[in-house]
């Protein structure tokens, strides 16, 4: 019994390991397969989730600065109303100066304007909304303002001033005090930024008589920012450089909100500052991170004066990559659980082949027996493995074909990428060809005004000539005179005359220096003008040694995508190659699993046919294990001929 237990024990330690170690390595190999498909396909998710979430970004960030653009507009359109006003009109004509306050009050006290002023054509206040506004200061800010130096610039060259100029523009504190408009707004004791208009305002006659200044402060200009929030989930900010004057949807109806923590650090802002377009970033806002499409906001003089933003926090995104790795958790669980449960069953059917191929058998058909056991084990494995590797076929198939498809997609999208990078080669000739022009038209320039230099100087030399001519006319002059007063009475005539070329002479000598002095204050400007020329044409040269180099470097991305596009589409051949080679592998796996079935049916008949030739040995079907191993314990393995003999004596 020891023996026969020792088979038993071997049989099933034996197929349970074979089964365990070819189910670990298929499982093994299968989910590292899956691993890395996962993760790729995750990768890409993200990829195309942050892609599309800073094109919707782009979207909202140009409704945003359409905004800003209605600001100034708006500005504008309040001062020419303010302008054509015939109540304005009269209360001037008439000098009614002490009522401007009230009729500004009245008009603009529930309007979205912050300030409106009138002021004198030499720049002094007149009246203001608020009333309470200082009249020193407020002259002082317009004074340096690019709406009244562009209104002075269209009187002094006639143009028409009743058209008006926006501006946005820097406003300081102090403005903002003496406008008492540092109550409620966010960060004016630092200043602010303000959209504003400014139209000349002309009498019955026509002539200008005052200039209407208007406009509305970007501190704390939140509504329409809230209402942007509330339609699109996406937060909004405007910044004068690092702080935010108005926001929305950053937590700020919470009552711990502090301002600061939306503030622009300074890398954010040089970030933002270097692009003269929108750019995409991600920037560290309200204690988390948020995906940011910024542009600079741009004064009326040119100068970079704050920021617009649109963001959307990081957080709330998709996150692919944690997708990707829930499924493939999901996936290793299910494989373990059914490997474990495959295992059980193998087990069991295992036990049960064991205890039917260990029955107790004579020495004689002893060999008969092994050869029928060595044939049901080989049938037990070659089916378990051929059922296996037909799972891990099909498996592999179904990977090809999800992978097949990514290549697909990959194909296609580098074909696009070719595309654009071609047509943005052709752009950038354009461009160099545009730049290379305006380079010419700069040297040119240059020559220009080199030509005018050497003119002013020219016309200097001979308004000197005039000058020292007018000198000589003078001492000719005062010599008349002399030998005028020596004559007496007789030269009296004389003398008169003498005095009116003196008198002459003199004048012309004035003339003479204060067109010296115009045409010394010319010559100046013109080399001024001549270093700027130089210094814009070498920046001309520059930007088209940078478009040649940019041009080079596309055609070259342009080439690159292109083979990689050829590379893509030939692996996606050899993949088609070798997912076809995967099913017949698959098929060829199949047969194999039905010829091992038929293997294990033929071990079951010849173990059969070995009890039958027990029982014709033994001459009884009851007799039980033990009892034929009692009566043969003297024979030896290899030797059925001496047990047959044994039982017929």
């Amino acid at each position: 019994m020891s023996e026969i237990k020792s088979i038993k024990k071997k049989i099933l330690t034996n197929f349970c390991i074979t089964v365990g170690l070819i189910m670990i390595v298929t499982g093994a190999i299968t989910t590292w397969r899956l691993d890395l498909s996962i993760n790729k396909q995750s990768e890409m998710l993200n990829k195309d989730v942050v892609s599309n979430t800073y094109t919707t970004l782009k979207g909202h960030h140009d409704i945003l600065k359409v905004f800003n653009n209605n600001l100034e507009d708006d500005a504008l359109n309040s001062a020419k109303e303010l302008s054509n006003s015939p109540v304005l009109k009269t209360i001037l004509d008439n000098q009614m100066y002490d009522s401007l306050g009230e009729f500004l009050s009245a008009r603009f006290q529930s309007t979205e304007t912050d300030f409106a002023m009138l002021f004198s054509l030499d720049g002094k206040l007149l009246a203001s909304y608020p009333q309470s506004t200082n009249q020193t200061a407020a002259s002082q800010a317009f004074a340096k303002s690019y709406a009244c130096g562009e209104i002075q610039k269209m009187q002094s060259q006639g143009g028409d001033s009743q058209k008006g100029v926006s501006e946005i523009s820097l406003v300081t504190s102090n403005f903002l005090k003496s406008a008492g408009l540092d109550s409620s707004r966010p960060f004016t004791e630092k200043g602010g930024i303000a959209a504003a208009g400014a139209v000349a305002i002309m009498d019955s006659f026509g002539s200008p008589v005052a200039i209407a200044y208007t406009g509305t402060l970007l501190n704390g200009h939140d509504k329409f920012l809230k209402q942007l929030q509330n339609a699109t989930g996406s937060s909004f900010a405007l910044y004068m450089h690092d702080l935010p004057l108005a926001f929305a949807g950053y937590g700020e109806d919470m009552s711990d909100f502090n301002s600061n923590s939306i503030t622009l650090s300074a890398n954010a802002l040089t970030k933002i500052y270097a692009s003269k377009e929108s750019s995409n970033n991600i920037f560290e806002l309200a204690e988390e991170p948020h995906l940011a499409t910024c542009s600079p906001i741009i004064s009326s003089k040119n100068e970079k004066i704050g920021a617009q933003c649109v963001t959307f926090p990081e957080s709330k995104l998709i996150k692919a990559a944690e997708y990707g790795s829930e499924t493939k958790h999901d996936l290793q669980f299910w494989f373990t659980l059914i490997g474990i449960v495959s295992l059980i069953i193998f087990i069991v059917v295992s036990m049960f082949i064991a205890k039917s191929i260990a029955q107790p058998l004579f020495q004689s058909i002893k060999q008969l027996n092994t050869s029928g056991k060595l044939v049901g084990e080989a049938g037990g494995v070659i089916y378990s493995s051929s059922k296996t590797l037909a799972d891990g076929a099909a498996n592999q198939a179904s990977t090809l074909e999800e992978t097949s498809a990514s290549l697909e997609e990959m194909s296609a999208m580098t074909r696009q990428n070719a595309d654009n990078s071609g047509q943005a080669n052709t752009l950038m000739n354009e461009v160099s060809k545009v730049i290379s022009s305006a380079n010419d038209s700069m040297h040119e320039l240059i020559q220009a005004m080199e030509e005018i230099s050497t003119a002013s100087k020219e016309t200097s030399k001979i308004i000197k000539t005039i000058d020292e001519i007018a000198f000589q006319t003078n001492l000719l002059a005062l010599n008349a005179a002399v030998e005028a007063a020596r004559a007496g009475e007789a030269g009296a005539g004389f003398a008169v005359v003498a005095d009116e070329v003196r008198n002459l002479a003199m004048r012309a000598a004035q003339a003479a220096r204060d067109t010296g002095e115009l045409l010394e204050g010319t010559v100046t400007k013109v080399n001024e003008g001549d270093l700027i020329v130089r210094k814009t044409a070498d920046a001309f040269s520059e930007a088209t040694t940078k478009a040649t180099q940019t041009t080079t470097l596309v055609g070259e991305i342009t080439k690159a995508s292109q083979e990689q596009a050829q590379g893509i589409e030939q692996l996606n051949i050899s993949v088609a190659s070798i997912d076809k080679i995967t099913q017949g592998n698959a098929s060829q796996a199949d047969h194999t699993s039905s010829a091992a079935a038929e293997l294990n049916e033929q071990a079951a008949r010849l173990k059969e046919v070995s009890r039958d030739l027990t029982i014709l040995v033994v001459g009884k079907e009851d007799m039980d294990d033990s009892t034929v191993w009692e009566h043969h314990e003297d024979i030896q393995e290899s030797d059925p001929e001496q047990l047959l003999l044994q039982e017929k004596n």
